[in-house]
């Protein structure tokens, strides 16, 4: 690895507090059963994983890897928070169904 050792693995462990922490956060909250909860629930998931994925890269010293999943991550963070925050009903309405008929 091209890092201080000791450092890396300080961030690693803190890495997964954070993701432990933000796991047990959304575990926690509250959901109303609706489309929109539903599709931003899924993309926070997408972007936990993209987070564990870019950890593991990081540790086996992939880091080109991890910086390209960490564009998907951040867009999947984002998709998140605008689903959530400011889609119309009609839109998620509509991504839902387009979900549910891809499956």
């Amino acid at each position: 690895m091209n890092y201080n050792h000791t450092v890396l693995k300080d961030r690693l462990l803190q890495t997964d507090r954070l993701y432990e922490t933000v796991s047990a956060i959304l575990a926690a909250a509250g959901r109303d059963g609706s489309q929109r909860s539903q599709l931003a629930e899924s993309l926070c998931t997408i972007t936990l994983e993209h987070g564990y994925s870019i950890r593991a890269l990081i540790e086996l010293d992939h880091v080109t890897s991890a910086i390209v999943l960490l564009r998907a991550q951040l867009e999947a963070n984002v998709r998140s928070l605008w689903i959530h925050f400011a889609a119309t009903d009609k839109w998620c309405v509509f991504r839902a169904n387009v979900t549910a008929d891809s499956a």
